[in-house]
């Protein structure tokens, strides 16, 4: 008998890497689809969220911060 394929099955996220110092703490952790689990590290490998800013703004964005500072205003005004 073939075991039935769960829809959304999630996994545990560091948004920190445990192998970057990341923790096991609730507010570093989240649950998340495998498959985009995956996708993000594909993309990002194990950078920090403040590693892959960077790395956007720098290399993509022509060192414009200006969309990362209008985002977190809309963030702080919510």
């Amino acid at each position: 008998m073939k075991k039935k394929k769960r829809k959304n099955r999630k996994s545990r996220f560091h948004i920190i890497p445990k192998a970057r110092g990341g923790n096991d703490t609730r507010n570093n952790v989240s649950s998340v689809d495998i498959k985009k689990h995956q996708l993000y590290h594909q993309l990002f490998g194990i950078q920090t969220p403040d590693e892959i800013i960077n790395d956007l703004v720098n290399n993509y964005w022509n060192k414009n911060w200006e969309w990362i500072k209008k985002s977190l205003k809309e963030v702080e005004d919510v």
